[in-house]
C-alpha cells in the first residue's frame, strides 16, 4: 500500500482543517460593530437610550432571544439545571443569553472530536467510534459548566466593587447624618454624589422605595435580597435602626465602615500573598531545568568514563 496520498485527499483535508479554523476564530474574535448603529448614535445623541438600542438590535440578537426564550421554557424547567438568577442580573446579563451560550457550547464539544476524527480519516488513520464519542461527551459537560464558572468569576468581582463603593457610601452618609440631616434624607444625598454603576444601584433602590411610598431601608433590603449584596443589607439595618429606633448612627456608621476597609484590605494582603506564592513554583521548575542543564554534560562523562 502507497504511503502517498492522491493530491485530491490532500486538498479535502487542508480545507476541512482550514475550515475548522476559520469558524473557531471567527467565533473567538469580536463581532466588528454595526456601521448603522454607530452613525445614528452619533447623529441623534439626545434620543433615549432604550430606543437607540432597540434600533441597534440585528437579526443575530432577535435570534438569540427567540431561542433563549424557548430555552427558558423548555430547559430551565428541567431539574438539575441550575441558572444564577442573581449573578446573571447582578452583571447585567440575561438568562436567555446565558442559556444560549450553554447550549452552544455544549454543541461545539459534541462536535468537535467526530470533526478531528474525520480529519484524521480522510489523513488515513482510522480511530474507533467509541473513543470520539466518549471524547464528544466529556468535552460537552466541561462546556455545559463553563458559563456557571464565568458569571460566578464575574459576580464575585461585582459584589468586591459594590463593596468598595459601599465603604465610601456609608462615610458619605455618616458626614450627611452628622450635619443634622434626617437619616431617609442622608442615605439619599449620600446617593447621589457617586456617578458609578453601584451608585446607580443605591440610588434607584431608593427611588424605588420612595415611589412605593416605603423606608428607604426597605429598598436597600430589597435591592441585597435580589442581587445578594451583605454590604447593602448591613446600611438597611444601619438605617432601619437609626429611623425607627432614632438610634445615633454616626458612630456605628464609621465603625461600619471601618470594618469594610479592613476586610477588603486584608482580602487584598491574602490576594498578594496568593500571587507571590504562585511565583515559587515556576522559579523552582526554572532552577531544576538550569541544574540539568548544567549537570548533564559533568554526569555524561563521569558515566562515559
Amino acid at each position: 500500500m502507497s504511503l502517498v496520498m492522491p493530491p485530491v485527499s490532500w486538498l479535502v483535508a487542508g480545507a476541512a482543517i482550514g475550515g475548522g479554523i476559520a469558524l473557531l476564530v471567527r467565533e473567538l474574535l469580536p463581532a466588528p460593530p454595526q456601521l448603522g448603529a454607530a452613525l445614528e448614535r452619533l447623529r441623534t445623541t439626545e434620543q433615549p437610550a432604550a430606543e437607540i438600542r432597540g434600533r441597534a438590535w440585528t437579526n443575530r440578537h432577535v435570534l438569540e432571544e427567540s431561542l433563549g426564550s424557548w430555552l427558558v421554557r423548555h430547559v430551565a424547567t428541567i431539574p438539575g439545571v441550575g441558572i444564577p438568577r442573581k449573578d446573571l442580573k447582578l452583571i447585567g446579563e440575561s438568562v436567555e443569553r446565558f442559556l444560549v451560550t450553554k447550549v452552544g457550547l455544549v454543541l461545539l464539544g459534541l462536535a468537535v472530536p467526530p470533526y478531528l476524527a474525520l480529519v484524521a480519516t480522510v489523513l488515513g488513520s482510522s480511530l474507533p467510534v467509541v473513543i470520539p464519542a466518549v471524547a464528544g461527551i466529556a468535552i460537552a459537560v466541561v462546556m455545559w459548566f463553563l458559563p456557571d464558572f464565568d458569571v460566578k468569576s464575574k459576580a464575585a468581582r461585582a459584589r468586591l466593587e459594590f463593596a468598595y463603593a459601599a465603604e465610601a457610601y456609608l462615610d458619605l452618609v455618616a458626614l450627611k447624618r452628622i450635619g443634622d440631616s434626617g437619616t431617609a434624607e442622608s442615605l439619599e444625598q449620600a446617593a447621589r454624589v457617586g456617578s458609578g454603576w453601584a451608585f446607580v444601584l443605591l440610588q434607584d433602590a431608593l427611588l424605588e422605595a420612595r415611589l412605593n411610598h416605603e423606608p428607604p431601608w426597605d429598598g436597600l433590603r430589597r435591592l441585597a435580597d435580589e442581587l445578594d449584596l451583605p454590604d447593602a443589607e448591613s446600611i438597611a439595618d444601619i438605617g432601619r435602626l437609626s429611623g425607627e429606633d432614632g438610634a445615633r448612627i454616626y458612630e456605628t456608621l464609621r465603625a461600619r465602615a471601618l470594618a469594610v476597609r479592613t476586610r477588603l484590605l486584608n482580602a487584598q494582603a491574602e490576594k498578594a500573598k496568593s500571587a507571590t506564592s504562585q511565583l515559587d513554583a515556576p522559579a523552582a521548575l526554572l532552577l531544576v531545568v538550569m541544574l540539568i542543564l548544567v549537570g548533564y554534560p559533568l554526569f555524561a562523562r563521569i558515566l562515559a568514563s
